[in-house]
């Protein structure tokens, strides 16, 4: 599907994500070329795992970018860039979740977001008592929520003590409670979700994969990372 109109460049993200239209008049809000290969391929992966666990994340597609729509722009050239980009669903009346609405969000959804976000490695949603980024947030007219932003999910260098320390869901002081989540209920979930996952592997765009940026070998990697909740370790160390 192909992006039609550039609306803005959005102020927050280190990513540089930009508002745009695509050709069935819904806006995304789109990454490209200022969004490291490796992070992109982990944006498209991991919010088609999250929607099958059950998370409230919005609809992703992969978007190509136009030549015309940037090629006379060095700014769009630079940021987005024409080719294929990772696009999400733009969600509008949104607010970033603080410490206040955290206290009064479902229980069973940070839960499930907690056990995901240990799942795939994110350490990127984090709100402390100084601040964070929770990338999660909030529409109070529906009180709908949206998962967000997974770039820097799949992390080698995952640190689980920071995590627990760090983690919204460990700020909202539910973690007490998680000490007894269900393990057969989430692999269950994780089994369904991982049933889908080499078809997604498969809609990756070649160059993503084999243009000097060992693509495959990222995309081996986060397979080999996800199929740990099958091991005994893997619910321990959640624990």
């Amino acid at each position: 599907m192909d992006i039609v109109e550039i609306i803005q460049k959005f102020e927050q993200g280190a990513t540089e994500p930009y508002l745009c239209r695509a050709e069935n008049d819904e806006k995304y809000v789109v990454k490209g070329r200022s969004a490291p290969v490796r992070e992109r391929i982990s944006e498209y992966l991991c919010p088609m795992l999250g929607r099958n666990f059950g998370l409230p994340i919005p609809e992703c597609d992969l978007l190509s970018v136009p030549d015309e729509l940037v090629e006379y722009s060095p700014e769009y050239t630079q940021g987005l860039g024409a080719g294929m980009a990772f696009g999400s669903k733009y969600v509008p009346e949104t607010q970033e979740i603080n410490r206040e609405i955290l206290k009064h969000l479902p229980v069973q959804t940070l839960r499930d977001l907690w056990v995901f976000d240990f799942w795939v490695k994110n350490e990127d949603r984090t709100l402390t008592v100084k601040g964070g980024n929770p990338n999660l947030f909030y529409r109070p007219r529906d009180q709908k929520l949206v998962v967000v932003d997974h770039n820097l999910a799949f992390d080698a260098g995952f640190n689980l003590e920071s995590f627990r320390r760090l983690h919204l869901v460990a700020n909202a002081g539910l973690l007490p409670e998680l000490e007894g989540v269900g393990d057969e209920d989430y692999k269950q979930r994780m089994a369904r979700a991982m049933e889908k996952f080499d078809g997604y592997c498969d809609n990756l765009p070649p160059d993503w994969l084999d243009t000097g940026t060992n693509g495959r070998e990222w995309v081996a990697l986060i397979k080999r990372q996800l199929l740990e909740f099958k091991e005994d370790s893997f619910w321990e160390a959640l624990k």
